[in-house]
This record gives structure tokens, C-alpha cells and sequence, in this order.
């Protein structure tokens, strides 16, 4: 073979190698609170401005009052200052708007926050070099009867922790948790169990979404408990794999 064509093959080669971790970097997630202006959070409209940095492409998750940025490709995405008038609701609204206010890419909505997941899933996709500041505004309105109480200190409650004011009954939701946690243990083999929001409607339902922990792994499950406020017990648990 051609001296001149060995060596071309062999810097090629080389320079694959080098950029092939890049591919990868990046994988994990970032879940954080955003700032909220109220503590009045029982509201059945809202709206947020999420302020975030993407490099490439990532998955912005809202639900409740947690973000989460999921990676897709590039740097890991970080927070940016972003704030909320209130939680979305966990049991979905009927109205939801959004538009880009800033950002060189482009976002899609890519899930709606219905009464199904809850969930407002935002696909961004910057396709220039390095990152960029990105604001996703959104309003709704129209929440559902799920959309009712949260827990004011933080995006995730554990089982013994006080909740906030707004439930009207500690050990009601308590009891709840418990059961959810159990039947998560039983089938997750052990691990601690950390409950994202949850919901209370009129109808003594408690519902919502709980991680397992693992190490480091973890594994998202949804959760409905049917509950007598008189007498504090747990009618009826049920948990599925998210």
C-alpha cells in the first residue's frame, strides 16, 4: 500500500477514535424547582417561564413543580433562573399555550399535559455550536380535579416528612404513602421511595408519581390510593411501572 494512503488511513482512524466519547457525553439528567411567586399553589390556571441551556438536543420535562432537562445529545443542560406563578397541575389541564421567547434552535411541544401523564414535554433541538439559552413561556388553564394540592417545601415528599398546609389531612396522605411504598419495595427489592407532588381530589383519591431508588439507579412508578379520611385507612393501592 501507498505510504501517502497508510498514513491518511491511520489519522483517520484517529480522529474517529478521539471523537467517538463525544457522542455519548452528556446522558444524564437534571431535575430542579423552579422559583415560584406564591405559596397560594391551589390555582386552576398558571404560567412559567423555563429558562434553561441546551447544547444539541434535550427533553424538557414539567410536571408538578419540578423540571427535569433529559439529555439527548450534547453538554447537559442546566437551569437557567426559570419561575412559575404555581405548580402545573398533575391531573392535566384543558388549555395549555406555549411559544419560544428565546433560543436559536427550535422547541416543540411533544407532549400535552392532559389528564393521562400530566406532563409537559418540550423537545429542543440547537443544531449550532456550544449552547444556548433557551425560554419556553407556557399558560393554561382548566385544570382537572387532580390539579388539587402540592407540597410547598419541595417537588418530592418522603414517607414521615411533614407536607405542606395545604393538605388538609397529614396522616390521611401519610398512610398513603406507606402503602405506595410497601408494594414499591415489594417489587423493586428494597430501596428508599420519594413521591413527586401528590394530588388529593374530592372523591378520597390520592394520586401520583413515586421514584424508587436503587444505588444509583431509579425507577419511575405512578400510584392511586383510595383512602377513608374518617378513619385514616388505605381502601385500595395501586401501583404500574411509569
Amino acid at each position: 500500500m501507498d505510504p501517502k494512503i497508510t498514513l491518511f488511513v491511520l489519522i483517520c482512524t484517529a480522529f474517529t477514535v478521539f471523537q467517538a466519547p463525544a457522542a455519548q457525553f452528556g446522558s444524564g439528567d437534571v431535575t430542579f424547582t423552579p422559583r415560584f411567586d406564591s405559596t397560594d399553589w391551589n390555582r386552576s390556571s398558571g404560567e412559567c417561564k423555563i429558562r434553561v441551556r441546551i447544547d444539541d438536543e434535550a427533553e424538557v420535562i414539567v410536571y408538578g413543580n419540578q423540571v427535569s432537562i433529559r439529555t439527548l445529545r450534547g453538554r447537559a443542560g442546566t437551569d437557567a433562573g426559570s419561575e412559575c406563578t404555581s405548580p402545573l397541575p398533575v391531573g392535566g389541564v384543558q388549555d395549555f399555550n406555549f411559544r419560544k421567547t428565546d433560543g436559536r434552535g427550535r422547541v416543540d411541544l411533544t407532549a400535552r399535559p392532559d389528564n393521562r401523564s400530566g406532563r409537559a414535554v418540550f423537545r429542543v433541538r440547537d443544531s449550532e455550536g456550544g449552547d444556548d439559552k433557551y425560554t419556553i413561556e407556557f399558560r393554561w388553564s382548566g385544570a382537572s380535579g387532580l390539579g388539587g394540592a402540592y407540597d410547598s417545601g419541595g417537588g418530592f415528599v418522603r414517607p414521615g416528612s411533614r407536607p405542606g398546609s395545604s393538605f388538609s389531612n397529614n396522616d390521611t396522605l401519610r398512610v398513603c404513602m406507606d402503602a405506595v411504598t410497601t408494594r414499591i419495595q415489594a417489587s423493586y427489592q428494597g430501596g428508599d421511595v420519594d413521591f413527586a407532588s401528590p394530588a388529593v381530589d374530592q372523591r378520597d383519591v390520592i394520586q401520583g408519581e413515586a421514584i424508587a431508588w436503587r444505588g444509583r439507579d431509579r425507577q419511575w412508578f405512578r400510584y392511586t390510593c383510595r383512602i377513608d379520611f374518617h378513619s385514616h385507612r388505605v381502601r385500595d393501592v395501586k401501583v404500574t411501572r411509569r
